[in-house]
């Protein structure tokens, strides 16, 4: 269940998301999972070929909200 994954995300996952870790918590495919993020609602940002994504934003539009960062991830 999606809701399992989200609490492990929030708990477990580092401050920036890899595509291995959204792999991991929306279950695509690897064809899928780059589709996705080749245009993705949030900001991915790119080192060279590397892929990177802030873990606030992921968890914002995850969860459907707008802001831009959560009181508790301040502290990290």
């Amino acid at each position: 269940m999606i809701t399992s994954r989200i609490r492990r995300y929030r708990q477990s996952f580092p401050m920036t998301l890899r595509p291995k870790h959204v792999k991991e918590i929306m279950k695509l495919s690897q064809a899928k999972l780059y589709e996705f993020l080749g245009d993705a609602p949030f900001h991915v940002a790119k080192a060279g070929r590397e892929l990177y994504i802030n873990k606030a934003v992921f968890r914002n539009w995850l969860e459907g909200r707008s802001d831009d960062i959560f009181p508790e991830d301040l502290a990290n």
